[in-house]
């Protein structure tokens, strides 16, 4: 039976990582370490940056969503109805008389409070794509080190429906 000292394998692996080379031997068994986990860290860092985009991107959604609701909420009422009518058609009640101010430019209250609500939905698509460009400088270095592209192609994996008997 032959020994691990007889063995010329184990002699050289032994020289290599006791003599003037263990730097470079302790070096490559760090890279090696460091290389096994370089794709699970890359997919834990591609999932948590997509799950940052997606969630602030579904705020600006969200923002937009509930001004829409307030405009709707609003519009459902007499008094949103007839608001709308005599900002937007120049409608007035029986009885009343149209007047009409000039000489106020910029400064109208109705168009600064119905900002956020005037907003187009490609606005909105549009600032949704910004969200992932808003990045300090540190993540765009974390972007290219584990070669991040963006949320762009991502598969959805459910459709929204949810049943319980599945």
């Amino acid at each position: 039976m032959k020994y691990a000292a007889d063995n010329r394998a184990v002699h050289a692996i032994y020289e290599f990582t006791t003599g003037r080379t263990k730097p470079l031997a302790i070096a490559l068994v760090i890279l090696a370490i460091l290389g096994g986990l370089y794709g699970p860290m890359r997919d834990y860092y591609v999932a948590y940056r997509t799950g940052d985009i997606l969630a602030r991107q579904l705020q600006v959604s969200e923002r937009y969503n509930k001004s829409l609701q307030s405009d709707v909420s609003k519009l459902l009422s007499k008094e949103g109805i007839e608001d709308e009518a005599r900002s937007k058609l120049g409608l007035v009640m029986p009885g009343e008389k149209q007047l009409e101010v000039k000489g106020l430019d910029g400064d109208s209250s109705s168009d600064s409070s119905d900002a956020s609500s005037s907003l187009t939905a490609s606005e909105i698509a549009k600032r949704e794509a910004e969200v992932a460009a808003e990045a300090p400088w540190y993540i765009k270095v974390l972007d290219t080190v584990f070669f991040y592209s963006g949320v762009g192609g991502q598969e959805v994996s459910s459709s929204g429906n949810s049943t319980s008997g599945e």
